[in-house]
């Protein structure tokens, strides 16, 4: 049985390495399970252009873009910055390493690594 891929979900916000906002070069990406040729359209991983943020909020900006074929059991992925697992602060405040994949949504996600 194949699944069909589903609207890709995209990323912005701010990156902090080693507890400093994260310098220009700085590689964003998702990783998962059944993410899709991450590099295959530049936009996982994405590279930081300006220190501390990954990608804009703007509809022409550039955004982290997390593509797959999610099932309802491998549905979670996980981001890394500069290779390194990174945490994401959910809503609560909370930091979590494991995100649940939302088709079609655009999301400001802090991220530290």
């Amino acid at each position: 049985m194949s699944v069909v891929p589903q609207l890709p979900e995209a990323f912005y916000g701010t990156v902090e390495l080693g507890g400093e906002a994260a310098p220009v070069g700085t590689v964003v990406e998702a990783y998962g399970l059944n993410v899709l040729n991450p590099d295959r359209y530049g936009f996982n991983p994405l590279v930081t252009h300006e220190k501390g943020k990954y990608g804009g909020r703007g509809g022409f900006a550039r955004k982290l873009v997390v593509q797959g074929r999610y099932p309802e059991a491998a549905k979670w992925f996980y981001f890394f910055v500069n290779g390194k697992l990174a945490q994401f602060q959910a809503p609560d405040g909370n930091w979590l390493y494991c995100y649940a994949f939302e088709a079609g949504e655009v999301r400001e996600l802090n991220l530290r690594a």
